[in-house]
Order: structure tokens, then sequence, then C-alpha cells
């Protein structure tokens, strides 16, 4: 899904609250939004992430913006060496992130929220914010309950030093065109500046490639890439909600053939577990790869960790169709976004595999779609206000995570239903064909 143009700008440090008129007086949950958009892209101003309806069901409802692309996550050799021992470095959109928890624990009880009652949620690269930040010293005590959608859970992170990979080296290969060179003060002066055009001249959130900013290990924010944190069990005690859509890999529009590279297309194992037609099985593959799998990996980190966790898949077509992209068997990465929030007559860009794109409302609702929305909101604000989702009245009772059995929530394309065992042979087949912890 891309989102409207906005205006950038290192400006944009602000944030929104909503919450439920007739419950003045009350000191309500807070569920605090984190947007997506690759680390490059997006913003909370996005009509979709209109906080109303979901308010309405007792919450008080936080979203922000945080700094992206290079404003947000850079390096540089001469920017370490200017740095004071100690002090963070590169992440810079993760410390807007904190610093806006932080904003929410000094201020919300203002606003009717409370602030001993945070939910963190996120989706795409907010569902990757999450992640993060549960592995994050500097996050502890700001939120007491995490939802990650759609959040890649084996996403790593940029190394911060060390091949043509790091984060310095891509800084040193961005700064050189620009005249600026070497590792002294004079140099770390230049690079702060550039003017935002400069930083944000090729952030094409439908160009990403080897030297897209994203999040850095920078040995004091994020001290070692994420899978290995979440494998060492050293995660935040927060209960966890995490899931994804049947088709994630939409994120991969047109490329996503050329992008399969962990596996043979004629090899004997994949086709038997992904039957159909090529370009079907491998967005199957894909999504599998970057998210279903990864979903897995990361609850059962939390489940041997002792810690609450319930897992999702959302499947729900939906009526709007143009949620839905060419060649997808289910629902399209950020499809569950206007059911969560209850905006199912907001308008969106949507992108077709051939690049293509339109705006479509999703104003062909049907009652089925309007049943999952009210479903979705009960879930993520019974979890929000109890820790635990179990909305009273609905069914089915979403079991918490195990690790035999792996159960699984299923928003279908007709019913929900729980299922055990989830992709169980497809996902031990992905996780064969990985060479470490990290997928990106």
């Amino acid at each position: 899904m891309a989102v409207r143009d906005i205006p950038t700008s290192e400006n944009c440090l602000s944030l929104n609250i909503w919450r439920p008129s007739e419950r003045r007086g009350e000191s309500l949950p807070v569920m605090i939004w984190v947007h997506g958009g690759a680390f490059i892209g997006g913003s909370s101003a996005e009509a979709l992430y209109d906080g109303t309806r979901l308010a309405q069901k007792g919450v008080t409802v936080v979203s922000f913006n945080y700094r992206l692309g290079r404003l947000g996550f850079f390096t540089h050799p001469a920017l370490t060496a200017a740095r004071p021992k100690g002090e963070a470095q590169a992440n810079y959109g993760f410390m807007d992130q904190i610093a806006a928890l932080g904003w929410v624990r000094d201020n919300i009880a203002r606003f009717g929220g409370d602030p001993e009652q945070v939910t963190l949620f996120g989706q795409s690269a907010g569902g990757a914010s999450v992640n993060f930040l549960t592995v994050m010293q500097s996050a502890r005590g700001l939120f007491a309950r995490a939802i990650s959608q759609s959040g890649f859970s084996r996403w790593a992170g940029r190394a911060l030093t060390q091949g043509t990979a790091s984060a310095e080296a891509i800084g040193v290969e961005y700064a050189h065109p620009h005249g600026i060179d070497g590792v002294s003060a004079r140099q770390a002066d230049a690079l702060r500046a550039l003017p935002v055009s400069a930083l944000t001249e090729d952030d094409s959130p439908e160009d990403i490639d080897r030297t897209t900013p994203m999040p850095i290990v920078d040995g004091q924010l994020l001290t070692a890439p994420l899978p290995t944190l979440l494998a060492q069990g050293k995660m935040l005690p927060v209960p966890l909600i995490l899931g994804g859509t049947s088709c994630d890999a939409s994120v991969y529009g047109p490329d996503a053939l050329a992008l399969f590279t962990f596996a043979s297309p004629v090899d004997p194992a994949f086709k038997r577990l992904y039957p159909g037609p090529l370009q079907t099985a491998v967005r199957e593959a894909q999504t599998d790869r970057i998210e279903t799998e990864p979903v897995r990996f990361q609850a059962r980190a939390w489940a041997a960790a002792g810690l609450p966790v319930w897992v999702y898949d959302f499947d729900h077509g939906g009526a709007g169709k143009g949620w839905q992209s060419d060649g997808c068997r289910g629902a399209a990465h950020a499809s569950e976004l206007p059911y969560v929030f209850g905006n199912l007559h907001t308008g969106y860009t949507n992108q077709s595999d051939d690049g293509t794109q339109g705006s479509t409302p999703v104003a062909t609702a049907v009652g089925q779609d309007r049943t999952l929305s009210e479903q979705m909101m009960a879930y993520w604000v019974s979890f929000a206000q109890k820790g635990v989702p179990d909305a009273a009245g609905m069914a089915p009772v979403w079991p918490r995570y195990v690790l035999l059995s792996g159960p699984v929530l299923e928003f279908g394309p007709h019913d929900l239903s729980v299922m055990t065992y989830f992709r169980q042979a497809q996902l031990d087949w992905i996780m064969s064909k990985l060479s470490g912890l990290a997928v990106w």
C-alpha cells in the first residue's frame, strides 16, 4: 500500500490524541499507534489512521510522527567520531519514538489516559518498530503491552560497521558525491549542514535497495540484531499480539518473482508445498519467508520466555477488492488496517502488480466487513484494557500461543477460526532454507 504525498520536513515531531467525549473524568487505557512506510515514508496524518472509531470503544488513541529515511536512520564515520562516548547514534527515528512514549507517560493523564496502561501497536515498519522497541532497554517502562502487525520479526537491522553493506560504509558512499570525505569534525558539520532535499533525494518507497535507510545495530539503542536478541530471550516482559496477512509479500509489487532467490521454483519440495500458478505460489512462499515463519519464530521466543503471546493470521480479502493485489491468494499487505481502525470507508492508494496506482475507497464494505471490523477492534481493545484479547461474548476464544501446537486465530474470508500446527510443513521448510537468524 502506498501513501499519498505529504510534505517532507524534519519539523515533523507532532502527535494526535483521540478519546471518547462521553467518558470525561475516566482514566482510560492508551493505545499508541506507530505508522508504517518502510522507515522512509508514511505519516500519522493518514486518514486511514483516524483513531475516532477505535477510541469510541473505550480507549485513548495516540499516534505520532518520527523522522524517516536518512533523517531518521543514518550514520557516517565522521558522525561516529564526533559522538560523545556512550551516546546513542544513527537511530534518530527510534529516539523520536522513545521520546513520544516518554511524552505520553508524562502527559497523557491530562487527556484522560492511564500512563500505566499503555499498549504500543503498529503495522509494517510500525510493527517492526514495535518489535525493535521490545528489545530496547531505553523503552523499558514506557509501555505495558505490544501488538505487532506484519512486523517482519527476522528484520535484523543494518550493521554499524564492517562490510560494504554496513551503515557507515553506506554513509560514506552517500557523502562522497556531496563533496564530503574524511572523518574529522569538519566533515561531521558538513553532513549536518546538508539540506533536507539532499537527504531525501532518493527515498522512494517504491525503489528500496541496498542503500535504503533502515534501523541500525548501533550498540546503544539496538545492541544486537533483533532476531539474535529474540533468540536469547532479551525482550521486555510485556504481553504480545502479533501476526500478518496471508499475502504480505504483496509489498514486493511486480518484483516478487525476481526476488524469489532463497529456493528454486523447480524444487520438488517447493512445488509440493506451494502448488498452483507460479506467481501465486511464489507470493505465498515469500509471505511465509518474510512474515509467517518469522511470526512463529518470535511467538516461540516469547512463549519460551514464559511471556503471554497471541498469534493471528489475516486472510480476509474484503469487499473492497482494491485491497487485494493481483496475483495474491489471500489478503494483501496492510489490508487489515481499515478493520483495526474501523475506517472501512476511508480512501487509500493501492498499487497493483503492474506498478500502476489508483485511489480506491472501501466503499463496497458489506455487513461481513463491518462485523469483522467490530471483532478486530474488540480483540485489540480488550487486550489494551486487560492484557488478554478476550472481549466479553467474543467467539471464538483466542487461545494463548503454546510451543507444541502453536494455535493461531485466523481472520478468514468468511469467519474466524482457531488453527493449530498452522502451516507447519511450509514453515519448517522455510526455516530449513534460512542461512541464519535474519531474513533482511
